[in-house]
Order: structure tokens, then C-alpha cells, then sequence
């Protein structure tokens, strides 16, 4: 059953109804209200929720918790592309290109998020499509470029500088659960497709969930260097496991 709807949303093609946000404000929390204000989301309070802004400063935390003891290894890249695997709705995708655009104020980025399951609607009849579409235009400035492929990623073919991939589905039952075919489940081929298109130099951020996750992760990526890992047992993210968070490089 799971698959058939999944073909259908991929062949109908419907984005859903329109979205439209707001509401957000300067949380309460210590830790949320720096993030918020060192960087400046105030300024996308009138167009974002509460909900949007909570899942921003989720991923962000994990980023500034592990860059601020980690350089972030730039290579030299004055203009660059990073790739978002695996992006469903792209609702955090705030917390990924402010992060960015404050690591390097003087470079061009260009970031691409994929999602297989693009069209799967939410109980509003939105689409993720429909809503990472409002997110690429509430986040684009001109020195920040951001598109949302509906694809399985192993069709997506530019060279990229920067891999962003959290959560990698490393296991059958997560990509069952979120509805995806079995014949999709293929994390060393998904994995091998990602790494062709990383230029040499370049860096794959990754977060897994729980040291089973991370076992996995470390067979299927053996062929990077693994620059630094970092758990944490407790951030703002949702996530309820141990968060094993590394940055890898292609040589």
C-alpha cells in the first residue's frame, strides 16, 4: 500500500496549497535566543512559525556546538555548492544557510537540497515540494542561492564542494517506516553516487543517530577521511538518540 501511494504522489505530481508562515520570536530559552540573535533570524520572524524556527535552531546548534571547537575546513572554495541529502521539507534549511552564510561572508553559495518523496502531503495538503519552495524563496539573498530538487539523488549530477546529509537512512526499517520503496534502499550505491560528485578537498557534514548508525556509516564511508566526530547527548535538536556528529573529506 505504502508503495503504490508512493508512485502515485511521484506521477500525479501535485504540490499541494499554498504555503504561508509567521508568528515567530525571540524564544525564552538562553541557548535558543543566542542562536536566534548571533544569527539574526529576527529579521524572518514576520515569515517563518515557531515550529520552523524551533527545527532552524535544531540543526544550527548542532553546527555552531561543533564548529566552535572544529574549524570549518573551507579548501579555499570562493564559490561554492553545497548538497542537502535527503531533505524532506527543508524546514530546517534556515538553520543550514545562515549557518553558511556567517562561516564565509565573502563567497557565493549555492545550496541544493534533494528529496525522493518530494510530493507526500501533510494534513494541511501541503506538499514537502510546496513547502521547501517557500523556504528557498524566504532564505535566498544574493549571495545565497537555494533549490529544492524533487529527485532520487543518484539523478542529480553537479559537482558539489560541500555535502550536508543528516540522518542518512543506514538501515531498512527508518526507509520503510517513512514510506519508501524497498528497492530504494540502497545506502552504499546512494553513498557512492554522493562521493563521485564531491571534488577533491571537499567536506560531507553528516549526523547519525545512535552508535549502531554511526558503526554503519563509518564501513560505508571508510574511503573519506574523517576529519572530527562529535556526540552529543544533548542539544536543541529533536532527535531522542545520542547525535554522532563528523566532518569527512574527499582526498
Amino acid at each position: 500500500m505504502l508503495n503504490s501511494l508512493f508512485h502515485l504522489r511521484r506521477n500525479i505530481k501535485w504540490k499541494g496549497l499554498r504555503v504561508c508562515e509567521g508568528g515567530a520570536s525571540l524564544p525564552c530559552d538562553d541557548r535558543k535566543r543566542e542562536l536566534f540573535l548571533t544569527y539574526g533570524f529576527q529579521q524572518y520572524s514576520d515569515v517563518i512559525s515557531k515550529n520552523t524556527l524551533t527545527e532552524c535552531l535544531g540543526v544550527l546548534d548542532l553546527l555552531d556546538q561543533f564548529y566552535r571547537t572544529n574549524n570549518f575546513k573551507n579548501c579555499g572554495f570562493s564559490d561554492f555548492r553545497v548538497l542537502d541529502v535527503g531533505a524532506r521539507n527543508w524546514r530546517y534549511v534556515g538553520g543550514l544557510a545562515m549557518f553558511l552564510s556567517k562561516q564565509f561572508t565573502n563567497t557565493k553559495i549555492r545550496l541544493d537540497g534533494i528529496e525522493i518523496d518530494a510530493y507526500y502531503l501533510n494534513q494541511r495538503l501541503q506538499s514537502r515540494y510546496r513547502i521547501a519552495e517557500y523556504f528557498c524563496k524566504t532564505f535566498y539573498t544574493q549571495a545565497r542561492h537555494l533549490r529544492y530538487y524533487p529527485i532520487d539523488v543518484r539523478a542529480y549530477n553537479q559537482s558539489i564542494n560541500v555535502v550536508s546529509w543528516l540522518f542518512p537512512f543506514l538501515d531498512l526499517h527508518p526507509h520503510k517506516k517513512w514510506g519508501l520503496p524497498k528497492r530504494y534502499y540502497d545506502p552504499q550505491g546512494v553513498a557512492n553516487h554522493v562521493k563521485k560528485l564531491l571534488v577533491r578537498n571537499g567536506i560531507m557534514i553528516m549526523a547519525n543517530q545512535g552508535q549502531w548508525e554511526w558503526e554503519e556509516a563509518k564501513k560505508i564511508f571508510s574511503d573519506l577521511k574523517l576529519n572530527n566526530l562529535q556526540i552529543f547527548h544533548k542539544s536543541l535538536h529533536y532527535c531522542s538518540y545520542p547525535i554522532y556528529f563528523s566532518e569527512w573529506e574527499k582526498k
